[in-house]
């Protein structure tokens, strides 16, 4: 999983060092949602968009270790992971809205988008502040506050 520098100056964190510590999906029901803060409507949302999201890549790769074990671990530590898994919605997690808490910043509201190539297994998601907001403001001021790349 890679990320970019303003995704880092937002977060404020980098990314944990392994491919299950950097899952959002493990993150979120294990408790470690980082700066992220949600409304118990958004957490809902979340959770049944990215369980059904997961149960999709479940069913595309049904002899992946990796995946199936991710399921069962989440299924031991989480009993609303588990109640979700058990409902056997499958479906793919495109959106959903996210405050993202920096200190002595604020609250930066956003809205992630997940965007999915199925060929190459790949997966992006963006994350865009409305147009004029007090948000796009002050992610432009953290964004320019950024050493320039050397690479251009």
């Amino acid at each position: 999983m890679e990320c970019n520098d303003v995704f880092t100056a937002l977060t404020g964190e980098p990314l944990p060092g392994t491919r299950r510590e950097s899952n959002a999906v493990w993150r979120h029901f294990t408790g470690d949602t980082g700066r992220v803060v949600t409304t118990p409507e958004q957490a809902e949302e979340f959770e049944r968009a990215a369980v059904a999201d997961l149960r999709s890549a479940s069913a595309r790769y049904p002899r992946d270790e990796e995946v199936r074990a991710l399921v069962g671990d989440l299924r031991r530590v989480s009993s609303r992971f588990a109640r979700l898994w058990d409902s056997h919605v499958v479906g793919t997690h495109t959106r959903h809205a996210k405050t993202i808490m920096r200190p002595r910043l604020g609250p930066f509201a956003l809205h992630c988008d997940v965007l999915t190539e199925y060929a190459g297994h790949l997966r992006v998601v963006l994350y865009t502040a409305e147009r004029g907001s007090d948000t796009a403001r002050r992610l432009r001021l953290l964004t320019s506050s950024r050493p320039a790349d050397p690479l251009g």
